[in-house]
């Protein structure tokens, strides 16, 4: 134990604050983890990894809403 002359309410205020950052880094820690561990998930027990989160083939490059008739739709259970 280690006395000094911080006076008890600042300390107080300091272990909140302390509590804020670890809580919230752990959270960031945890959710990042999360994040990776599902995408390694889906992309390596997937038969096709993350083909369905491409663009549609039938939407231009303009955004517009066309149909091109050289390029079929790609949906994950169209194989």
């Amino acid at each position: 134990v280690a006395f000094t002359r911080i006076r008890y309410h600042e300390a107080v205020l300091r272990w909140h604050w302390q509590k804020k950052v670890i809580n919230r880094g752990l959270f960031v820690l945890g959710s990042l983890i999360a994040i990776g561990g599902t995408y390694l998930l889906v992309h390596h027990l997937s038969l096709r990894p993350l083909e369905f989160l491409r663009r549609p083939a039938w939407m231009g490059t303009t955004g517009y809403w066309t149909r091109s008739t050289d390029i079929s739709l790609q949906v994950p259970w169209s194989y």
